[in-house]
């Protein structure tokens, strides 16, 4: 437990974006009510109080903005690499024009809209509930324009793991050294870092 009250602390010094904000801070008043050890056996009922209060939080239906912090942009663009690192699908038609993706569920939308606006690039496309999972938004950034501003906040702040490796070549794609884009793209970037290939474009 001094590893869940180390970790608390230090996550809730910066605040998180996105629903994962709210699930934070009912996590931490559990961290604390264990910690409350004179409390005994009533500590069991703030614990089915705070479940109870964790399950009606992570409801898609609940769709709550935890995007209004003061953040930079320098700031939020490293959250982006790292959000990127993760989720982000970095892909590209057979013919070669580059494609970006990131999706989360509906109920987060917040998120992907400060970052389509803080950033200027990109729309938002909504992805209806499927059989799958629950509605979705995507941030969809196809104009090379558009895409070639990515490419400079990502080269200060890149992503890592298998999605820096996919980026690497992502990046010629979007902004060529000849300014002459690829026309043959080796399928596996098809699939970007994600799978698939992102929403359809309307």
């Amino acid at each position: 437990m001094p590893d869940c009250s180390a970790l608390a602390r230090s996550l809730s010094a910066f605040p998180l974006l996105g629903k994962k904000a709210g699930d934070l801070a009912i996590w931490h008043g559990a961290v604390t009510a264990w910690n409350e050890t004179t409390k005994g056996p009533l500590r069991w009922r703030q614990f089915r109080r705070l479940a109870r209060e964790l399950r009606a939080h992570r409801d898609p239906a609940v769709a709550v903005d935890y995007t209004r912090v003061d953040i930079s942009t320098p700031a939020l663009s490293g959250f982006l690499a790292g959000f990127a690192s993760a989720e982000a699908h970095f892909g590209a038609s057979p013919t070669g024009h580059p494609r970006f993706v990131l999706k989360l569920r509906a109920d987060d939308t917040a998120v992907l809209s400060l970052l389509a606006n803080r950033f200027a690039v990109g729309r938002l496309i909504r992805v209806p509930p499927s059989q799958h999972g629950s509605a979705q938004t995507a941030w969809l950034v196809t104009r090379l324009d558009e895409l070639r501003s990515l490419v400079t906040l990502f080269d200060g702040q890149p992503p890592l793991g298998r999605a820096g490796r996919v980026y690497d070549h992502w990046h010629e794609l979007s902004s060529p050294p000849n300014g002459r884009r690829q026309r043959s793209v080796p399928e596996w970037i098809w699939c970007g870092t994600r799978g698939g290939t992102g929403p359809e474009e309307s």
